[in-house]
């Protein structure tokens, strides 16, 4: 790539600008650039002739008269950050803050595609995000010029830059930069150099100390300098170590840990389970179906559990899991990587004769078709077995060796061979074949399903042998080096215990083994139970299978759940492997999992019933009966079992669900129900309105008292006295008293202010709501009379024998105390008799039986203005008022 560079000193503050110019030659590829003096402005590098363009690479390999040094990723990383400056006496750079922003205005649709997922390459890779803006920006796209590729960037004395721009002109992008091989996307020259020229607009340098013409063998410092390990090196990756020769579509290992030093490492990349290669979840440049040949690439990852795919490929594969490895994929040699930082925790080879390895975190080896080396790390592996003849390595941990039907080694050939089996430590799972009889080192004894193994001196392996089909010839067998004693511990799927469940109905479930079967009754064999691979006993807890039944197109299985009492209805295809769910965790009284006991002709609740319990009318006095059904409600019509059940949000009420509170009555209504709910701690009400589906849609009551008129009120729709107080409705009106133009009266549990005569008029109120009989207890309103602005009420505390008038408007709602709490004998309790017409300290006299001295009467005044709010509501209990 062509390198240009230049600095200029405006007042003090230093402006540095990379001109990183990484045009290529306008002739054949081939021909070497031609560089500008040293001090021109800018320098212009012809570089590498980049041979990916080219299609070949003409640089010139070490000719051993020196050996150059193998840097370490790391040591490769700081020349990136500031050894590239330092041998051009500039000053290491860097963005402010995390957040860049970037224009793409300058762009046609192609290139802006190109020049966003070579910012998304980075941004996967460190801990900065890109902002596209129409405005202005840190860093700003253009295409100008004829077979160009410069980055220009400016920087503080700090080393902080202020503004970078990109320049890759459109014809370099049409020729891949002079390649013209027709290749314009990800997976093309031009895409590798917006991902270099970005590296460039966030202050990396170059990998090495070369800012002109350069050529590997003159101008690499490092053995390892090439695009295998740095998307910023001039060099080709067919310099170094037998690499092959290919464009690369990501920040390499070097530049991921270098720009993780100025930025930090970006922390949530592919969290989830992430598959690379082929069958890959990642998409883009990491589904290895896309390209042809085999990408070049580096992996980062932040989390998950993740896979490395390779098994599309039928050449020789070496795929090393290791953190900072490279394995050689798709007939390429060191083409895919994995970042220092990033663990990825399974592989899967293809059909040609593969190597795996596992790093040390704990790993998954799947073996293809090939004569596949497996190889375990520090970590507890499990090392899958292939069609082939597989040699197999656990390494450190307690590890599994897998054998599944298709992969195990004929007795008569090669042998699959465990090299470090531990007895006691490792495992043999042979689960996915079913359940073996394990015989030790006796003999066959013409069973099917038996395992023996024996040792060979000559050989000095030890081997496991299985017959399947009980004919007392092996079928397949399994070699370990060295004289292992194994034993049943030591073997997943060859406990032969058979134990049924439960055999109620046509089908009988019986555990064998770890597994589970889906047999006839009357005899016979039925299929495994699978969730895509065979259910091992345990590997749900605490959540178990009950019972299960033939169905029409395949089987109901009943699970439990030991510790909640839940259970859930698993159905699944003929086959035996799940489909389905007919229902989630329900409880163990639910209607839906009672309704399913018929299927499973058997009591799973343990209730005393199969099905759901009888049903319990719980009133019906009126167009509907409420019933209970197991544990819900329904709202039949009278004389049927027809009508909705009652739910709330859609889902059913569950009994006890909402305790104390529970359903009392019920009855229909033109738009639906209204239902009667009673606390039968509190003995409040609550009514609720529902559609005609039973479903909860609004409140016609909040808590009320039983006594409450609302409450009252509402009996007559549900046909029934709710509360117990022998009545229907409202009970009938109590006259307290009648004495003058009003009947004061008691109705229910309010007070109505009726003109003589009638039974109109309005009711006490406090605050907007009915004044309630009892609540102000010991104070109870004894009379009442209107005035021209409302009513006058008197109150008497039977407990004192005090009294206190309130003054109310015309609807009855209290306004203001015409007194405080006075004595019976109290002149200004007298004076008010005479508005009441009647004798209200029963002193035998209505109103003052002397003249008041004007002493007295300024007492009496003294005393009423003394009487305070606060006095007159403490007094009348009004804090303690329950208003409906």
């Amino acid at each position: 790539m062509r390198k240009g560079y230049w600095l200029s000193d405006d007042l003090g503050t230093v402006h540095l600008f990379d001109g990183w110019d990484d045009s290529v030659l306008a002739g054949a590829p081939s021909t070497p650039a031609m560089g500008a003096a040293a001090d021109s402005n800018p320098l212009q590098d012809g570089g590498d002739p980049y041979p990916l363009a080219a299609g070949s690479t003409s640089t010139v390999m070490n000719s051993g008269t020196s050996v150059k040094p193998v840097a370490t990723i790391s040591q490769l990383a700081n020349y990136l950050v500031s050894g590239f400056w330092a041998y051009n006496n500039a000053l290491p750079h860097h963005w402010g803050s995390n957040t860049i922003t970037y224009n793409l205005n300058g762009l046609n649709s192609a290139e802006q595609a190109l020049a966003r997922a070579a910012l998304a390459a980075w941004h996967d890779v460190a801990n900065v995000n890109f902002v596209e803006t129409t405005g202005s920006a840190n860093i700003t796209f253009v295409h100008t010029g004829t077979m160009t590729a410069v980055t220009n960037a400016s920087w503080t004395g700090a080393g902080i830059m202020t503004s970078a721009t990109v320049d890759i002109s459109s014809d370099w992008i049409t020729s891949d930069g002079g390649a013209r091989d027709g290749k314009t996307g990800l997976d093309s020259y031009g895409y590798q150099t917006y991902i270099h020229e970005i590296g460039h607009a966030l202050g990396l340098g170059h990998q090495g100390p070369y800012n002109g013409s350069a050529t590997y063998s003159a101008n690499a410092t490092y053995a390892n300098d090439t695009w295998q390990y740095s998307i910023m090196s001039y060099f080709a990756e067919d310099n170094y170590s037998g690499s092959s020769y290919r464009y690369v579509i990501t920040p390499q290992m070097a530049d991921i840990y270098a720009v993780g030093l100025i930025y930090g490492a970006a922390t949530a990349t592919r969290t989830d389970n992430t598959v690379y290669g082929f069958s890959s979840n990642a998409g883009g440049v990491y589904d290895f179906s896309n390209f042809n040949p085999t990408p070049a690439l580096t992996i980062y990852d932040s989390g998950g559990v993740d896979t490395l795919d390779c098994s599309g490929y039928g050449v020789a594969q070496t795929i090393d899991l290791h953190p900072g490895a490279f394995s050689s994929v798709g007939g390429l040699v060191h083409n895919i990587g994995i970042a220092t930082n990033t663990i990825i925790e399974g592989a899967i080879g293809g059909s040609g004769n593969d190597t795996m390895i596992a790093n040390d975190f704990g790993c998954t080896l799947i073996a293809g078709a090939g004569n596949d080396t497996l190889i375990g790390g520090a970590g507890t592996d499990r090392l899958v077995a292939g069609s082939g003849a597989d040699n197999m390595t656990g390494g450190g941990g307690a590890d599994t060796f897998v054998f599944a039907a298709g992969d195990l080694t004929a007795p008569g050939g090669t042998h699959d061979l465990i090299k470090d089996f531990v007895s006691g430590v490792d495992l043999i799972d042979l689960s996915s074949l079913g359940s073996f009889n394990f015989l030790g080192s006796s003999a066959f004894g013409h069973s099917a399903d038996e395992l023996d193994y024996s040792y060979n001196g000559a050989l000095g392996v030890t081997t496991l042998q299985g017959d399947i089909n009980g004919d007392g010839i092996a079928d397949f067998a399994i070699d370990f080096t060295g004289n292992i004693a194994l034993s049943l511990t030591d073997l997943v799927g060859a406990v032969a215990v058979t134990t049924v469940i439960e055999s109620t109905g046509t089908t009988s479930l019986t555990q064998v083994g770890s597994n589970y079967f889906l047999n006839p009754t009357a005899g016979g064999t039925g299929p495994s139970l699978k969730f895509g691979s065979l259910v091992v006993a345990g590997a749900a807890a605490p959540w178990i299978p009950v019972a299960a039944e033939q169905t029409a197109s395949g089987y109901d299985v009943a699970w439990k759940n030991t510790t909640s009492d839940q259970f859930s209805i698993w159905t699944t295809d003929s086959n035996g492997n799940f489909t389905s769910y007919l229902t989630g965790a329900v409880s163990s009284n639910s209607t839906t999992l009672e309704n399913l006991e018929n299927t499973f002709h058997q009591d799973l609740n343990g209730d005393g019933t199969i099905g759901v319990p009888v049903s319990v009318a719980l009133e019906s006095a009126g167009s509907t009966t409420l019933t209970q059904v197991g544990n819900s409600y329904a709202l039949y019509a009278n004389g049927t079992t027809s009508g909705p059940t009652l739910k709330y949000g859609g889902a059913l009420v569950v009994a006890g669900a909402a305790a104390p509170w529970i359903p009392v009555a019920a009855d229909q209504t033109a738009s639906g129900y209204d239902v009667a709910w009673k606390n039968t701690t509190s003995g409040e009400f609550s009514i609720w309105s529902t559609d005609s589906n039973g479903n909860f849609t609004s409140y016609l009551t909040g808590a009320v008292s039983g006594s409450s008129t609302t409450l009252e009120n509402l009996e007559g729709s549900f046909h029934q006295d709710l509360n117990g107080d022998g009545t229907i409705g409202i009970p009938v009106p109590v006259t307290l008293e009648s004495a003058g133009s009003t009947t004061f009266t008691q109705v229910g549990n309010s007070y109505a202010l009726y003109a003589s005569g009638t039974t109109s008029g309005p009711t006490l109120k406090f605050g907007g709501s009915p004044v309630v009989a009892g609540a102000a207890t010991p104070w109870t309103p004894v009379a009442a009379e209107q005035t021209a602005t409302g009513y006058d009420v008197a109150w008497k505390n039977t407990t004192s024998d005090q009294f206190s008038i309130w003054a109310t408007d015309s609807n009855g709602n209290f306004t203001s105390y015409l007194t405080g709490a006075v004595s019976g004998s109290s002149a200004t309790l007298k004076s008010y008799e005479a508005i009441f017409h009647q004798d209200l300290n029963g002193d035998g006299s209505t109103g003052a039986q002397t003249l008041a001295s004007a002493a007295s009467t300024a007492t009496s005044s003294d005393e009423l203005a003394s009487a305070t709010s606060a006095d007159l509501l403490a007094a009348l209990h009004l804090d303690h008022w329950h208003l409906v």
